[in-house]
């Protein structure tokens, strides 16, 4: 049996207005990536990668093609939708982080898995194997501002990872991270 296809896109192109100009981004770009498959976007700065990885993961529109995440259109989907996609689906590791400064790393792990409808000690329990795989067992308590930017990093990789998403998404995941 083949594997199923978890993204399909075909001729997606978007473009960014500035002032008088128009900046083509992406053009015509088409892909598939089955389920079980790698997939790493190469390129000069400014060539599209993370604009293409937003449309994947849902965080940006296209102007015009095909979308279709696990055969579902993406393009006939409502800002609540593609919410609930994100949270159920996608996991992201940005460049940078985007962790909440007030939150606790627990906090910032554990809270896609609230999003959810997890209790607090439901999501500690699916979590802490993941967190101690990534050394953080011992921060649980601190704020993002009391971590080395590779701590940082693996706080943000262990909340793209704690929901099992069917499409991990990583911007330079490992620039920061040093050896545990």
């Amino acid at each position: 049996m083949p594997e199923k296809k978890i993204i399909k896109m075909e001729k997606i192109n978007k473009s960014y207005h500035k002032d008088k100009e128009t900046l083509h981004i992406l053009n015509d770009v088409s892909l598939e990536v089955r389920e079980g498959e790698f997939l790493a976007i190469l390129g000069p700065s400014g060539s599209g990668k993370s604009t293409l990885m937003n449309i994947i993961g849902c965080m940006d529109i296209f102007d015009s093609g095909k979308y279709f995440l696990n055969g579902i259109s993406i393009a006939e989907k409502n800002e609540k939708q593609l919410t609930d996609i994100r949270n159920q689906e996608i996991g992201f590791i940005f460049q940078k982080y985007h962790l909440i400064p007030t939150y606790t790393v627990l906090q910032n792990i554990v809270m896609p898995l609230l999003l959810r409808g997890m209790s607090m000690e439901e999501a500690v329990e699916h979590c802490m194997d993941t967190i101690r795989l990534l050394g953080l067992d011992q921060r649980l308590k601190h704020k993002p501002a009391e971590l080395s930017g590779g701590q940082q990093q693996r706080v943000a990789i262990a909340r793209a990872l704690v929901g099992k998403p069917t499409i991990l998404l990583a911007d330079e995941p490992t620039g920061n991270v040093k050896k545990v």
